[in-house]
């Protein structure tokens, strides 16, 4: 019978969100996103932070990883309020949606399965790529997007995210 260490486990489903991630990345690479899908991937990237950073303050083992969360929490929270303050001074008719979709519905439920030290690991893995994704969202979109008071939310939401990145870079190389 063929068995899997939870070691290994981890580790194969870190590739695959890689792959995953990678697929979405090279489609999107260097397109700046209309006005309609960047409020749509920034909400719902907001909102699986602020998700997956509760369960991180529940299941995490780590007190750098649980402090980590919270800041996501706090700072998500914020972009989602300048998004959402942008999207109602513009004359965008955009939506926000209000709930995950499939691929992070998906992601959720991978944490929602982990604890402990597995659980830093994937959530850490996770964020790095939603940060990634996220930085080149925001970025294209105050570089080049359509309304004016979006592109201001994603021109101060920019540094908050590479912050992210760089805290995150630390993380792993801590828990290597």
């Amino acid at each position: 019978m063929f068995s899997l260490s939870r070691r290994h486990l981890i580790g194969g489903l870190g590739l695959v969100v890689t792959l995953v991630s990678f697929n979405v990345h090279a489609q999107t690479a260097g397109k700046t996103p209309s006005t309609a899908d960047y409020v749509k991937k920034a909400a719902i990237g907001d909102m699986f932070e602020i998700q997956s950073s509760k369960l991180a303050l529940d299941r995490a083992d780590d007190g750098d990883v649980k402090d980590f969360a919270q800041m996501m929490i706090t700072d998500h929270t914020k972009s989602t309020q300048m998004i959402k303050a942008a999207v109602a001074q513009g004359s965008n008719g955009v939506e926000i949606p209000h709930g995950l979709d499939g691929e992070h519905e998906r992601l959720l439920k991978q944490l929602e399965g982990e604890k402990g030290k597995d659980f830093d690991k994937l959530y850490l893995q996770i964020q790095e790529e939603a940060h990634r994704q996220a930085l080149e969202l925001h970025q294209s979109y105050a570089e080049r997007g359509e309304d004016a008071p979006l592109r201001m939310a994603a021109n101060q939401i920019v540094p908050v995210v590479s912050h992210h990145l760089e805290r995150l870079a630390v993380l792993m190389k801590d828990k290597d």
